[in-house]
């Protein structure tokens, strides 16, 4: 299974400490973030990482490189115009028949994750706020997720979206965040994830 990584980011809200190390590798209970996250992939079955990088990049590659041997490609961001165009760039160095998994770069999540691989569906890992709105908000019928939203005025409940998911291939997520991309689509200035999943939840892929 293969894990796409993103930790392009400036981590603005934790200047200064973000000045000289960047925020995946912040330490946290004596390992930084990222080892956190990338422990509990490997541990559940994943065998290969995409790392898309950007700020402070080479400090997180030299991690990468002189903590871990699994088969490691890194993706240059230089442009940092949200989420989903890290996304955007990533699905284009794999083999998007194979399914595969996102897991944000700041984010430790505590779950099995081999169970996500379980049954034929993407599948988004969520969490229940009490103040959604500075979240992608997901609306509920059973397990199924109806539609989804990033950072609504106005949310439909209070299910975020954690930071987790999961594909059965990447050929329509690619579609969608290409015609978000051409087209300069943006919410609140950045590419969204969030958007591109709302699209493909309108031509009918199914998300739990």
């Amino acid at each position: 299974m293969r894990a796409i990584i993103p930790v392009a980011g400036v981590g603005e809200r934790l200047r200064p400490f973000t000045h000289t190390t960047p925020k995946p590798l912040l330490s946290l209970a004596g390992k930084p973030i990222l080892g956190h996250i990338i422990d509990n992939l490997l541990e559940n079955g994943v065998d290969e990482l995409v790392l898309v990088v950007g700020y402070l990049g080479e400090k997180i590659e030299e991690y990468i490189q002189s903590h871990y041997s699994v088969p490691t490609k890194f993706v240059w961001q230089k442009e940092l115009l949200g989420l989903g165009y890290a996304i955007y760039l990533a699905l284009q160095e794999i083999n998007l028949d194979e399914p595969f998994m996102i897991s944000l770069g700041d984010t430790i999540i505590g779950a099995d994750l081999e169970k996500l691989a379980e049954g034929n569906t993407h599948k988004i890992g969520i969490h229940w706020v009490e103040d959604p709105r500075r979240f992608g908000v997901v609306e509920l019928s059973g397990r199924r997720i109806i539609s989804m939203e990033e950072k609504p005025e106005y949310p439909k409940s209070h299910w975020v979206i954690a930071g987790l998911y999961y594909f059965t291939n990447g050929h329509k997520l690619l579609e969608k965040l290409t015609e978000i991309v051409e087209k300069g689509i943006t919410t609140r200035g950045e590419i969204q994830l969030t958007d591109a999943l709302a699209k493909m939840l309108a031509d009918g892929e199914v998300f739990e």
